[in-house]
């Protein structure tokens, strides 16, 4: 499910969110939706979730209650958002979604994790990714970056 978050009052985190496409596991269609709206580091104090079919973005939700989740702090960037959301996709078993929040110069994206279980082997992945895309950053300065988070 992608979402994009709505500017007016709502009565709950549910209602803040329009739905503007179809669940799919097919990236070029995740391409055609992120193709509707302006580049990445355009956009300024978005809110996009991308979750699998009904799962929803909330901790409330059965299948996140005892989730965990791995941060990425980066300047926003369409190639670090593309390659991002490609890892999430591939990851079709271990990840139950992402939730991405695009600020006047930052992205900070979570990837949703059901439990502890495939944790530290997906941010070595990760890491390993980021610094391929970038190979101007270092070890330190993506672990930095990169932060373990869960429900607390």
């Amino acid at each position: 499910m992608v979402r994009l978050n709505k500017k007016f009052d709502v009565t709950s985190f549910q209602q803040s969110y329009i739905k503007i496409g179809q669940p799919t596991n097919d990236l070029r269609e995740l391409a055609q939706i992120k193709n509707n709206f302006s580049p990445i580091q355009d956009l300024q104090n978005a809110h996009i979730t991308l979750f699998k079919q009904n799962i929803e973005p909330l901790w409330e939700d059965e299948k996140n209650k005892n989730g965990k989740i791995i941060s990425i702090i980066a300047l926003q960037n369409d190639a670090i958002f593309n390659m991002l959301i490609s890892f999430a996709l591939s990851k079709e078993g271990q990840i139950n979604g992402c939730y991405v929040r695009l600020y006047e110069s930052r992205i900070n994206f979570q990837i949703w994790l059901p439990s502890q279980k495939d944790m530290s082997s997906l941010r070595d992945e990760l890491i390993d990714k980021l610094q391929k895309l970038d190979k101007d950053l270092s070890t330190t300065d993506i672990a930095k970056r990169t932060q373990k988070k869960s429900r607390e």
